[in-house]
Formats: C-alpha cells, sequence, structure tokens
C-alpha cells in the first residue's frame, strides 16, 4: 500500500510542478511579466537621478527584453529608444513618458494576444510529457518494464508464500530492476520530451532527431539488447543468477552484483548517464543552434559509450560460476577376475584407452575428460561448469586375457559428481550384462 501511495504522490507533484512551471513560464505570463516591469520603470523614469539610481535595474531588464524569445522587434526598438534617452539626460520628461507608456501597452497587447495560441499549445506539451512520466511510474511500479527477466522463480515464489503465511497480505515480491532497461527507458523519456518541448513549447524549428540523440539512443538500445542475449544464454545453460534473487529495492538492484555488493561498474554507468543527461538538458538550455536537438561533444559520447562497454564486460562475468577440475580414476570393478585384474593393471595400458566424458543430466551435453600425463588410469577434465555436469561416464574395450582375443566392453558411471574441487572420483569398470 505504501508503494501506490509513493507512486501516487510522486505523480501528484511532478503535475503540480508542470503546471506551475506552465502558470509562470508560458508566452503570454513570460510577455506579461516584462510588461509589468517596463511599465514601472517608465513611470518612474521622470524622477531625477533616475537612471544612475537604478542602472543595475534598468541594465537587467534591457537584457530579459533583448533576450525573451516572445517579444518582438517593435517592443526592443521602443525600449532601447527609451533607454537611451534617459541615459543621456538622466531622467525622461512627462510627456515622453505617457506616449512610450500607450506605444509599449499596445504592442505588448499585440504580442500577448498573438500568442495565446501557443500558450495553449505549451500547456498541451506539459500534459503528455506528465502523461508519458505517469505511464513511465505505473508500467516501473506495477508492470516489468524495467524488471530483469527470471529464469527460475523458486526463490522469488517462496518468499512470496512465506508472506503470505506470514501475514495473509497478497504477495508483492518480484524479480530485480534492471539497470540496462532503466537506462534505456529513461533515455527515451528524455529525448522523447525534450523533442516535443523543442517543437509545441519553444516552436522551434527542428528538422528532426540529430547524430546526439541517435548515438544516446543507440548506446542506451545496445546495452540493453547485449544484456538481454545474456540473460537469456545464462538461462538457456541453467546459470544460477543473481537476477533470480527477490528484489532488493531500485537503487541495490540496479547497483549491487550478485553477491549483492555494490560493484563499481554498474556504479561508473549509473554515474555517466545522470552526467550524460544534466548535460543533455544544460545544453538544450544554452543551445548552439536553436535549431536543433542538444548536440554533445564527442569526448562525453565516447565516455558514455565506454561506460556501457565497461558494466557489458563486467556484467558478463557475474554470474560465472569458477571452473572446476575434475579428477577421475578409473578401476576394474567387481564384476572381473583376479585374473583378469592383474591383466588390466600389469598390461602397457590400463585403461588409458577408455572414452570418459562429464554429462549434463538431461544427456544433451557433454565435455571428455583426458588421461593425465603418465598415468593409464587417471583422466581430469579441466574448467567444467558443475552447475551443468553433474555425472560421469566411462567405457573401455579390450582384451582380459593375454592369448584371447575377444574384445570385452567394461562401463561405468557416477551419477552425481562430489562439490568439493579436485576430489579424485572413483568410476569402477564392470562388464556389460
Amino acid at each position: 500500500m505504501k508503494k501506490h501511495y509513493g507512486t501516487i504522490l510522486i505523480s501528484i507533484v511532478f503535475v503540480v510542478v508542470c503546471f506551475i512551471y506552465w502558470d509562470n513560464y508560458n508566452a503570454v505570463a513570460s510577455i506579461d511579466g516584462i510588461k509589468t516591469e517596463v511599465s514601472k520603470a517608465i513611470s518612474r523614469s521622470t524622477k531625477k537621478n533616475y537612471y544612475k539610481d537604478n542602472i543595475e535595474t534598468i541594465a537587467q531588464m534591457n537584457y530579459e527584453i533583448n533576450n525573451n524569445k516572445y517579444i518582438g522587434e517593435d517592443i526592443k526598438k521602443y525600449w532601447n529608444d527609451f533607454r537611451l534617452a534617459i541615459q543621456k539626460t538622466g531622467n525622461n520628461s512627462p510627456s515622453d513618458s505617457l506616449t512610450l507608456s500607450q506605444s509599449l501597452t499596445l504592442e505588448f497587447y499585440k504580442v500577448s494576444f498573438k500568442h495565446n495560441n501557443l500558450r495553449v499549445n505549451q500547456g498541451l506539451t506539459l500534459v503528455f510529457i506528465a502523461g508519458v512520466f505517469i505511464l513511465f511510474l505505473y508500467l516501473a511500479q506495477y508492470q516489468d518494464l524495467l524488471r530483469d527477466i527470471v529464469g527460475n522463480w523458486k526463490t522469488i515464489n517462496q518468499v512470496n508464500v512465506e508472506l503470505l503465511s506470514l501475514n495473509g497480505t497478497t504477495p508483492i515480491v518480484k524479480q530485480p530492476y534492471s539497470l540496462a532497461r532503466t537506462q534505456l527507458a529513461v533515455w527515451t523519456f528524455i529525448v522523447s520530451s525534450v523533442y516535443l518541448y523543442a517543437i509545441l513549447w519553444d516552436k522551434r524549428d527542428i528538422s528532426g532527431i540529430n547524430q546526439t540523440a541517435l548515438i544516446l539512443m543507440g548506446i542506451s538500445a545496445g546495452t540493453f539488447t547485449v544484456g538481454a542475449i545474456m540473460d537469456v544464454t545464462e538461462i538457456e545453460n541453467n546459470v544460477q543468477r543473481g537476477q533470480n534473487q527477490p528484489s532488493q529495492g531500485f537503487f541495490r538492484d540496479i547497483l549491487s552484483d550478485k553477491s549483492g555488493a555494490i560493484s563499481i561498474h554498474r556504479y561508473q554507468n549509473v554515474i555517466w548517464t545522470l552526467v550524460a543527461i544534466i548535460i543533455y538538458i544544460y545544453r538544450y538550455n544554452n543551445p548552439k543552434n536553436l535549431n536543433e536537438l542538444p548536440e554533445l561533444d564527442g569526448t562525453i559520447l565516447a565516455l558514455s559509450g565506454i561506460s556501457s562497454a565497461t558494466y557489458l564486460l563486467f556484467k558478463s562475468r557475474e554470474n560465472v560460476i569458477p571452473a572446476k577440475v575434475a579428477r577421475i580414476k578409473l578401476a576394474a570393478g567387481n564384476t572381473l577376475n583376479e585374473d583378469e585384474k592383474k591383466f588390466i593393471s600389469g598390461s602397457g595400458e590400463g585403461f588409458r584407452t577408455s572414452v570418459v566424458k562429464l554429462m549434463s543430466l538431461d544427456n544433451k551435453k557433454e565435455i571428455p575428460a583426458t588421461p593425465e600425463d603418465g598415468s593409464n588410469f587417471d583422466f581430469v577434465a579441466k574448467e567444467y561448469d558443475r552447475e551443468i555436469y553433474k555425472k560421469i561416464t566411462a567405457t573401455w574395450k579390450g582384451k582380459l586375457k593375454k592369448d584371447d582375443n575377444t574384445e570385452i566392453i567394461l562401463s561405468g558411471n557416477v551419477n552425481e559428481i562430489p562439490n568439493l574441487d579436485g576430489e579424485v572420483i572413483l568410476v569402477n569398470l564392470d562388464k556389460q550384462t
């Protein structure tokens, strides 16, 4: 329930902030604010030494008027004439002030009327952005938009069952959040919102998505795609994944690895993503070209790519179980008599020609074990994954008597490989019945 309240509260706050922003910074509000300040300045300009006493205020107003994107050239001309006149004389005559006030009021009224439709469009822009943000929150909280895929739900389901038995509440424990999915979703929201804001709010003549936006979206989409392929591959290979554990909270999930510790490769990726987002928004407000989306320099884009590549490299090793060594000793089983056992042990090859394999439980995967140097009975399989290979099979074909050319097949198996790394595993070879 707390999560529901949190999501609702964040949504309400975002909508309120959007409304306050629109109410104070839409085209008409921006023009009206400057009109009020200009009217005050003109009415007070008849006072002695007005320019000298208010030089900082006039300079600030001059900057705002000449840099306001909604104010036309006529208003700028009237203002500059007024500013230059009082700069020369120190103040203004009452008749000139009245004329300027009437002229500027008329021009401000024309500009405000002209931008009424733009004010509506600006409101619709923030309604759309707020709608997308709320949808993003809903999908992130109640759906699996930002969550990892799970190969084994056993642990998560067990926690839910325990919660249900303890307090009778509906189980709400879900799989962990995904850093790559979050990065892609955030950049999608940022780029699309800035694009709409530029066209509908600022009325910029944007020709299309520029190279910077494509590279940023490409990096995040590529990171997600490669990460998803890694996840699917691990699931297909029955790897024990940290993502199969219950969520520990959003920030803990995206910053920690399988062990639960905050990992440096995830931390640096989050930091560089935040840095790139801040610079992207800053460049929008301080553009080099008004008719283009924000442009980031090659260094920032390269660092974003390196950051994602570093994250993917270490992510590929997060769920890897250290390779094991299986040491196998073949021995004659109880179906062989003493003479046959002596013949095998006294021969020059022993069981060296045996075919020894480590097998998966479903018999679909196998790796060979090879004879150890200088031994006719010892075999070794190096760097095997014991989460996949669970049993051993061995087959030998040869003679058991010196003067008998009949070849006998001996075979043996171990249905569970011990977990102790390097432990010698005895496999008895017996005659087939």
